[in-house]
């Protein structure tokens, strides 16, 4: 079983996008820091929802065997909302939602936002090395507003 906590942002007004940075840590003592995100024009991830923004903490539980089996694709299902305060929770599944999709964990967040949201989230996920910052700032910009 993986656990993580992550600080990230979204905004989302019918589509959306997501950021988060987190620390992951497994059963087997591994640590990693990842991380995922979801916005219509990277790797094909999609963010369809309703109305909010946010900022915050999130807390997560899957049945991953470790921190490395998070990378990749993931589908978030859930809700989430405020009106000053904020607090949400989904539901995680590795699958393509389409192909009769198994649930693998949940989340909750917690922080600061305005509106409602019940949504949908296709994320990618990936490590995060001062490696993979360098790069990543050559191959996607749009990641860096402000690089």
């Amino acid at each position: 079983m993986d656990f993580w906590f992550s600080i990230g942002i979204n905004v989302t007004f019918i589509t959306g996008l997501s950021f988060s940075l987190g620390l992951y840590v497994d059963d087997n003592g591994n640590l990693d820091t990842q991380i995922t995100y979801s916005a219509p024009w990277i790797d094909e991830t999609k963010h369809f929802g309703a109305f909010d923004a946010a900022a915050g903490l999130t807390f997560q539980f899957t049945d991953r065997d470790t921190v490395y089996d998070l990378y990749g694709s993931s589908t978030i299902i859930g809700a989430s909302g405020g009106p000053g305060w904020y607090i949400g929770g989904d539901i995680i599944t590795f699958d393509e939602i389409y192909d009769d999709p198994e649930i693998n964990g949940f989340q909750f967040n917690l922080g600061v936002g305005v509106g409602f949201d019940s949504h949908i989230v296709k994320t990618k996920t990936e490590q995060v090395t001062f490696k993979y910052i360098a790069g990543q700032m050559q191959n996607k910009p749009y990641l860096y507003i402000g690089h």
